[in-house]
C-alpha cells in the first residue's frame, strides 16, 4: 500500500510540476498562466513533501527532525521556516538552546538532529557548513543618545559599557567572538550580570541599565529601544549550520537546500573586504567578500 503512495506522489508531482506557457494570446492568459504555474508550483511541492514521508514510512524512518533555532527570529529560524516550505511532508521541531556548547551533546546522543550557531573548535562526529556572515549591530535605548545615528561607529560605545551578553543570540559562541571585537578599541564591555533571554527580559534590562547591547540584524524589535549597524569596522558574526555525520534526511536535506536558496537570494555569505571576522574564522579561506546583508 504504501509503494503504490509512493509511486501514486511521485506521478502526481511530475503530473503537478509547472510547463512553460507556448500561447502568444495576450498579457491576460500570460497573468492567468502566471497564476496556474505558482499554483502548480505549490501543489508540486506538497506532493514531493507526501512522496518523501511515503519513502521514510517504507523504509522505517522518523518523519520529524529536530533543530535548534538558537532564538525566535534569528537566522536559523529564517532557514527553517524556508525548510518548512520546501519540506511540507517533514515535520521539523524547534528548540532554543543556548549555543553549540549546549547542543553539541545532545545532537551527539541523537536527541537533536541539527544546531546552529558557531563552534570555534573540531567537533569529533558531526559536519558543519557556513550559512550567514550577518552583520554586528547595536540595540539603542531609544533616548539614549546614540539613538539619534544612524549607524554607530565602535569607537562611541567607549565608556557607555555595552552589553553583550543579552538577547537569545547570546551564545558562548558569541560571546568568544564579540569579545575579540572591542579589545582593540578600548571598549570594556559589561559583563557582570547572568545572560538575558527572551523579549520582555531584554526589554527590562535595556530600562534598568539603560546601556547599548551588541546584537545582530535579525534581533527583533523591542519596546523602548532602537537597532544600529555597527561601523568603523563592520563586524560580521559567522554563522554554522552542524548537524551529525551520518544524517541522512529529507527534512536535513530542505534546510541545506534551504541556507543555498537563502544565501543566493540575499548574498548571506557576502560582506565588504574590511570587514571584521573573529579568529579563527578570519584566518580561514572564505568567499570574495562583495555586499552585507
Amino acid at each position: 500500500m504504501a509503494s503504490r503512495s509512493a509511486s501514486a506522489a511521485k506521478e502526481s508531482a511530475s503530473i503537478g510540476a509547472p510547463t512553460s506557457a507556448t500561447s502568444g494570446c495576450g498579457g491576460g492568459h500570460e497573468q492567468r498562466q502566471g497564476r496556474r504555474d505558482h499554483q502548480g508550483e505549490g501543489r508540486a511541492r506538497e506532493i514531493l513533501g507526501l512522496y518523501d514521508a511515503t519513502m521514510l514510512e517504507l523504509r522505517g524512518e522518523p518523519r520529524s527532525l529536530t533543530v535548534d533555532v538558537v532564538g525566535s527570529g534569528l537566522t536559523p529560524a529564517l532557514v527553517l521556516a524556508a525548510a518548512r516550505e520546501r519540506a511540507p511532508g517533514v515535520e521539523f521541531f524547534a528548540r532554543f538552546h543556548s549555543g553549540t556548547e549546549a547542543a553539541s551533546p545532545l545532537l551527539l546522543d541523537g536527541r537533536l538532529d541539527v544546531t546552529f550557531g558557531r563552534s570555534p573548535g573540531v567537533l569529533d562526529g558531526v559536519r558543519q557548513r557556513a550559512v550567514r556572515h550577518e552583520r554586528i549591530a547595536v540595540l539603542v535605548p531609544e533616548r539614549h543618545p546614540l539613538a539619534r545615528l544612524r549607524a554607530v561607529p565602535l569607537e562611541s560605545l567607549r565608556g557607555t559599557s555595552p552589553c553583550i551578553r543579552a538577547g537569545d543570540h547570546a551564545t558562548p559562541g558569541w560571546e568568544h567572538a564579540v569579545l575579540q571585537l572591542p579589545a582593540p578599541f578600548g571598549v570594556d564591555p559589561a559583563m557582570a550580570h547572568p545572560h538575558v533571554r527572551g523579549g520582555d527580559e531584554l526589554a527590562q534590562h535595556i530600562r534598568d541599565r539603560d546601556a547599548p547591547i551588541l546584537t545582530m540584524t535579525t534581533q527583533p524589535a523591542i519596546p523602548g529601544a532602537v537597532l544600529r549597524p555597527l561601523v568603523d569596522p563592520v563586524a560580521v558574526f559567522p554563522w554554522m549550520m552542524i548537524w551529525r555525520a551520518d544524517g541522512d534526511h529529507p527534512g536535513l536535506r530542505a534546510l541545506h537546500a534551504a541556507v543555498d536558496g537563502l544565501a543566493a537570494a540575499h548574498d548571506w555569505l557576502a560582506a565588504p573586504g574590511d570587514a571584521w571576522l573573529p579568529e579563527p574564522e578570519a584566518s580561514l579561506p572564505h568567499p570574495p567578500f562583495t555586499g552585507i546583508h
